[in-house]
């Protein structure tokens, strides 16, 4: 292969990444324990919402990360008889006493979600995959999380 078809195909490589990832920076407490400030996600453009799964979507605010707590259909877990309406999803902040999440702001719109993060990509914690769920405990260091809890800022996120 030459240079000239080997970079070509390099260039259609990375254009063809850049459409179906991203990376975002996490800079507040709303996650913590699973993420912390400073934390670079990998982030999937494509993908499904199910419950557990953290996604970056446009809050109100600015972009945000969180998990993912009731698809549509299913029943919210903080009020009773409440169903997630059509189009819409309920999602959380693992640290609830930091986070602006469903519980303020309600039902959400599956549209608002930019991407479905992947693996954690910093060299502050272990690289890989993302804790499940609150429960689970971290041992990563804890610089940088001082300050205001704004929810993320998207890198290279924006819509291609």
């Amino acid at each position: 292969m030459s240079y000239v078809a080997a970079a070509a195909l390099a260039a259609g490589l990375l254009f063809v990444a850049r459409r179906l990832f991203g990376v975002v920076i996490v800079v507040g407490r709303s996650m913590e324990p699973s993420l912390w400030a400073g934390d670079r996600l990998l982030v999937a453009r494509y993908g499904r919402a199910v419950p557990g799964r953290l996604v970056v979507l446009q809050g109100p605010h600015g972009p945000m990360v969180k998990r993912v707590a009731a698809l549509p259909g299913q029943r919210s877990p903080w009020q009773a008889g409440a169903v997630v309406p059509a189009g819409h999803l309920l999602v959380l902040g693992d640290n609830a006493a930091l986070s602006h999440d469903s519980r303020q702001l309600g039902p959400l719109p599956t549209a608002a979600v930019r991407g479905f993060v992947l693996r954690r990509l910093t060299a502050a914690h272990p690289v890989g995959r993302v804790p499940r769920g609150p429960d689970t405990t971290d041992s990563g260091p804890r610089a940088g999380t001082a300050g205001a809890s704004a929810p993320v800022v998207v890198t290279d996120l924006e819509e291609p």
